[in-house]
């Protein structure tokens, strides 16, 4: 997903959504300057990025020993993040939305179809 931002684009790119090497958040404001890797996400895999009235918010979803751990963090400058929510769960936090102060993260999973999460929508209020 490229994403508008601060007079920049943000994105993510991965070749595919099961391999688990991060995914860092990179970010580019012209072709002179380059893309940069945005610090705070360097080691991370980055799965959804929204923006909403100037704050960019980013839904981040690493492995760990029984599923995965999800936060979504925010800022209005890429330098101070944030933590909105972290949440552990067995599918992997795979999209976000946000709306009148409410965070939608849709969960979904490729390798394991039995997991009852996949498929649902959690709420963070």
């Amino acid at each position: 997903r490229v994403t508008p931002f601060l007079d920049g684009v943000l994105y993510q790119a991965r070749e595919t959504v099961v391999d688990d090497s991060p995914h860092p958040l990179y970010f580019i404001r012209s072709r002179d300057e380059g893309v940069k890797t945005v610090e705070a996400f360097r080691d991370q895999n980055v799965r959804d990025i929204v923006v909403r009235g100037g704050t960019c918010h980013v839904l981040v979803s690493n492995p760990v020993a029984d599923g995965y751990a999800s936060e979504i963090l925010e800022t209005d400058d890429l330098k101070s993040w944030r933590r909105i929510g972290r949440f552990e769960s067995e599918a992997m936090a795979y999209s976000l939305e946000t709306a009148d102060g409410r965070y939608f993260v849709g969960m979904g999973t490729l390798r394991d179809l039995t997991i009852q999460e996949s498929g649902a929508i959690y709420i963070l209020e």
